[in-house]
């Protein structure tokens, strides 16, 4: 994987991707646009980003918040890491190619916890 430190870091290592790995098709590669543009206003940029499970993108958040999305062509898979388990959450692409709202719920509960985001300043 790939440290990302800004998001338009991010944006140019998903483009990386795409070109590198050309088995991520132009629906996986257009949900990881919409990701990246949505969570670019909203969330700190993410800790790593790289191949997940092909052919899809990962993006990882580390410590505090410990949570993972998997970018597929049909859905986003949310992924929080526990002590000793793993939540996940399947949430569908939207059909307009907005951001889902099931999936920003998701996100605001770990990466905009006041008790996360400070621990992690």
């Amino acid at each position: 994987m790939q440290s990302s430190t800004s998001w338009s870091e991010v944006d140019i290592e998903v483009d990386r991707l795409c070109v590198e790995h050309a088995d991520i098709d132009s629906r996986t590669a257009s949900n990881a646009k919409v990701f990246v543009a949505f969570a670019a206003a909203r969330y700190p940029a993410p800790d790593d980003v790289g191949p997940g499970y092909y052919p899809t993108i990962n993006f990882s958040w580390i410590e505090p918040f410990s949570v993972s999305v998997e970018v597929f062509e049909e859905r986003y898979e949310f992924y929080r890491f526990f002590d000793r388990r793993i939540e996940i959450k399947d949430v569908d692409v939207s059909a307009d190619q907005s951001f889902p709202e099931a999936l920003m719920r998701l996100l605001d509960g770990v990466l905009l916890d006041p008790s996360l985001t400070s621990a992690r300043a």
